[in-house]
């Protein structure tokens, strides 16, 4: 299957599976958006609303981690509003900060539908999976969408009441999208350098281009200071303004189009840095999907839990722009290979923009 209906097909997917528990004319409340340097992040928020613009749902209330109010939430949505909580991969214990903020969500907003876009669930300890049970099971309309197969079965366990579903990863709804700087010579290795991470960051055996979304001039890949001032704005003024009952009405377009400068801005950059490679080796999964977005052939390397591994095999298993490699040794092996026959897999400008 081509990169092109790979991506269209997984859009469809996405579109379809959140449509059956977001219809069209909802009134919908946005928790948790991602205001940091992480592309991937950014990439699931902006294929959220394209997803729900397209499923027709209007966005009544959106805010940062730090930022939810329940009243603000009500106010905005109404009695028959949906609460939508930000998808991903903190599900769990692996960042709990998110997993408390979204435990506290739930458990507030028992007189709405609450729904969980694709995530990841992985719980490391039975007193935190203990936590999250008996705050998600007094839910009684509870809805977790998984982004692959053992993430539904420990939402099953956690949740036994609520309805799961497998949905891919919402970046999909962005649809195809292309980088704007040709392609270099050298390979690129994208690789983390955050905590989920286990063991040695992965790095080229002979040496190469290695950079990671976090890096750069205070993350953002070294989008600068007029780019922090605008997450600062968002975080902070944003925020308290649409707390505000006689001020929420005007100040939430003005968030939001902080919000979507902010990720528009991240998600490109991305693109930018996976299409100025031939290759990429990476072991981000935002970095896999926005290689298949764009079109570009790529080795994905699970140096953490198995979260990579049970997305691939959920999805997007055997395409021709992957390879799987078990380490750095394997994936420059890959590498080459796909180096050999890159002028093939890429895509023409006619064809990105088509």
């Amino acid at each position: 299957m081509t990169a092109r209906a790979t991506v269209t097909a997984l859009c469809e997917r996405v579109l379809a599976t959140v449509g059956r528990h977001v219809g069209a004319g909802a009134r919908v409340a946005l928790i948790d958006y991602p205001n940091h340097t992480n592309v991937g992040d950014s990439a699931i928020w902006l294929g959220e609303i394209a997803a729900l613009r397209r499923l027709g749902a209007e966005v009544a209330y959106e805010c940062e981690a730090h930022g939810h109010d329940a009243r603000a939430v009500r106010r905005a949505i109404g009695p028959d509003g949906i609460v939508l909580l930000h998808g991903g991969g903190n599900f769990g214990d692996e960042w709990p900060e998110y997993q408390r903020l979204r435990e506290g969500v739930i458990d507030a907003h028992r007189d709405h539908p609450v729904v969980v876009l694709p995530q990841t669930l992985r719980f490391n300890r039975e007193e935190n999976r203990a936590r999250a049970a008996a705050a998600l099971g007094a839910h009684p309309r509870l809805t977790i969408l998984c982004r692959d197969a053992r993430s539904a079965a420990t939402a099953r366990t956690v949740a036994p009441g609520a309805t799961v579903e497998l949905c891919p990863d919402a970046a999909f709804a962005l649809g195809r999208r292309a980088g704007r700087r040709p392609p270099e010579a050298e390979p690129l290795w994208l690789t983390r350098t955050d905590a989920e991470r286990r063991g040695a960051r992965l790095m080229p055996p002979a040496g190469g281009r290695v950079i990671d979304w976090m890096e750069g001039e205070d993350g953002d890949l070294g989008a600068g200071p007029g780019e922090r001032l605008f997450r600062a704005l968002a975080r902070n003024g944003g925020q308290r303004a649409t707390r505000r009952p006689h001020v929420a009405r005007a100040a939430r377009p003005f968030v939001r189009s902080l919000h979507t400068r902010l990720a528009r801005r991240r998600v490109q950059l991305g693109l930018d840095l996976v299409a100025s490679a031939p290759v990429v080796v990476t072991d981000r999964l935002h970095a896999h999907i926005l290689c298949l977005v764009a079109g570009v052939p790529h080795v994905l390397v699970d140096t953490g839990y198995g979260k990579l591994h049970a997305f691939v095999d959920a999805w997007t298993a055997g395409h021709p722009l992957l390879r799987m490699a078990r380490g750095a040794l394997e994936a420059d092996a890959a590498v080459r290979d796909l180096a050999a026959r890159h002028d093939a897999l890429l895509p023409t400008p006619e064809a990105i923009h088509a």
